[in-house]
């Protein structure tokens, strides 16, 4: 391919330039190579070591234990729990079904699920 004037004067301007910039490489590469030297021997390989894990992801871990205080607690609600059912069994003994039905008692079947209730949704 001919090049014409301007073209030969950028590939001048180009090839003035590079000298300049090989020169700044090379002095950077005789610094680095004076601060780290090279022997001529290769890098050695690093070795990866194995750890073995001391957890398994897909295992179930086993729950922390319960703290004395909740410990106190489920043993209050069981006690509560265990007086409601005897209160309404001496209830159940001490009124006929008859009779509790005419007497508005359909109120304390529900008052005692809604305690059970809370007293689950405590637990």
């Amino acid at each position: 391919p001919v090049r014409g004037d301007a073209a030969d004067a950028d590939a001048c301007g180009a090839e003035e330039a590079v000298p300049e910039e090989l020169a700044a490489a090379r002095a950077e590469a005789a610094v680095m190579e004076e601060a780290f030297p090279d022997d001529g021997q290769p890098a050695p390989e690093r070795v990866r070591r194995y750890v073995p894990r001391t957890w398994h992801r897909g295992d179930e871990r086993e729950a922390p234990p319960l703290d004395t205080d909740v410990m106190e607690m489920r043993g209050a609600l069981d006690d509560l729990d265990a007086r409601l059912r005897a209160i309404q069994s001496r209830q159940d003994e001490l009124m006929p079904k008859a009779s509790a039905e005419a007497a508005g008692s359909r109120e304390m079947p529900r008052a005692i699920a809604e305690m059970r209730a809370q007293n689950d949704a405590l637990r």
